[in-house]
């Protein structure tokens, strides 16, 4: 348990003491993996490795994958502590020659380091802008949503990313922005 522990020898007539705090960190939960447009999505916004057959895939660490390959695809989490979850449950993911996924809004990476993909905006008609604000709504940019927007010139933080057609919101997502 997380406690201040205490320990006193005596040998005699001489007495030592002394304590140490130990600091016991929670392992983070299985993370779970969902089909999101063509990409993989852990349910982990940070630390991520994932796996193809359980094998470890290089760089393969963000909060999403975009499969290239048919495969049982897992991925684990790590925390700010060093603490790994286990594996999630295996996901089968299977490619067919010609198949095509159903695009669904999205901002990736997530955590960033200042640039942005933003997907899923080709049947979506009308214009489309991303909008960055601060957890207690301070509006720090609105630009046109594209393929990549550069938020790199934020300080480092926590944002609310909104995703605005025609004056509507479509998706709202907390972004991590880590330099």
């Amino acid at each position: 348990a997380s406690t201040m522990y205490y320990v006193t020898i005596t040998s005699g007539t001489c007495t030592a003491s002394d304590s140490v705090k130990v600091v016991v960190n929670p392992v983070p939960g299985k993370p779970v993996i969902s089909l999101y447009g063509d990409s993989l999505l852990s349910s982990s916004t940070g630390g991520n490795q994932w796996y193809k057959n359980g094998i470890l895939i290089p760089g393969a660490n963000q909060d999403f994958y975009i499969p290239t390959q048919a495969g049982s695809y897992q991925v684990s989490t790590t925390n700010i502590a060093g603490c790994t979850s286990a594996l999630s449950e295996p996901f089968l993911f299977t490619s067919l020659s010609g198949q095509t996924y159903p695009e669904v809004p999205g901002i990736f990476p997530n955590p960033t380091n200042g640039i942005l993909c933003i997907k899923g905006l080709s049947g979506i008609s009308g214009k489309v802008s991303l909008a960055i604000y601060s957890p207690t709504g301070k509006l720090f940019t609105l630009v046109e949503a594209s393929g990549t927007v550069n938020i790199s010139l934020l300080p480092s933080g926590i944002y609310v990313a909104k995703l605005i057609n025609n004056d509507r919101i479509i998706l709202t997502q907390k972004i991590a922005l880590i330099k």
